[in-house]
């Protein structure tokens, strides 16, 4: 097979497509990519990590320190809970400067806080309600007592339709994730309004579906995988994942 029919290979076009006088990403509406491009952004994932390997496990071991340490402080946990998206989008900046050849620093974890903070904050807002709605929506009593802790009550309802649950409940989780998958980086680099964000989101999605149904079983290959050594290899598949985001992002919406 030739480079130019190679599915994994990146696009030809300029991957440094920028506005010349900003410097800033420009934005168009979503394209269609490869089927194995899917894979193809993991795989360069481990281009943006292997450059700046310190930079990124230091990234992930102090936000996981974060996350544990606020997900146990009462009233503090909820408020983490909607800081997803703010997290998110500090990496998506840090991967941006891994593109402009300026590498990535553990401060750009908090970059979210200081860049369209609202406006991702009202992204994670609203991942977390709509998502505790489908919950209660598909799951109903059986969400409250899970979330409260009743054995008894799930006990009664059965392992079953619990189990029916979750997958309905996956099944209308998927569009809400499409919707906010390319989101923060629209937020950020494209300049978009949450709304207007999340509609790009999920028709780039939509339009890459069999890229993205690839990357989702390489990803969770790589994720089995990474398991196996106490955990370790996340340290890697991680920031894979993470700079797979901002690759797919380049790919769809601006080269």
């Amino acid at each position: 097979m030739s480079e130019a029919e190679n599915p994994y290979q990146a696009p030809e076009a300029d991957l440094n497509t920028t506005d010349n006088k900003s410097g800033e990403f420009v934005v168009h509406e979503a394209q269609t990519v490869g089927a194995g491009r899917g894979a193809g952004w993991l795989f360069d994932g481990f281009g943006y990590f292997k450059g700046n390997a310190g930079s990124w496990i230091g990234v992930c071991i102090i936000g996981f320190v974060l996350m544990i340490i606020l997900s146990i402080i009462p009233v503090v946990n909820f408020v983490a809970g909607i800081l997803g998206s703010v997290w998110v989008g500090g990496i998506m900046i840090g991967c941006k400067s891994i593109h402009d050849n300026q590498g990535l620093e553990v401060g750009h974890l908090f970059a979210g806080f200081k860049n369209k903070f609202g406006s991702l904050l009202g992204l994670s807002a609203i991942l977390l309600f709509v998502s505790l709605g489908v919950m209660v929506l598909a799951m109903g009593s059986l969400f409250m007592a899970a979330m409260s802790g009743d054995t008894t009550a799930i006990a009664e309802e059965g392992a079953m339709k619990m189990a029916l649950g979750v997958l309905v409940a996956l099944a209308l989780m998927i569009p809400l994730y499409m919707a906010v998958w390319f989101a923060p980086c629209l937020i950020l680099f494209g300049d978009k309004g949450v709304f207007t964000a999340m509609k790009m989101s999920f028709l780039g999605c939509l339009k890459n579906i069999i890229p993205f149904f690839i990357y989702g079983i390489v990803m969770m290959v790589l994720v089995v995988l990474a398991s196996i050594p106490l955990g370790l290899g996340l340290l890697i598949v991680g920031p894979m994942i993470f700079a797979s985001m901002f690759i797919g992002f380049k790919e769809v919406y601006v080269d």
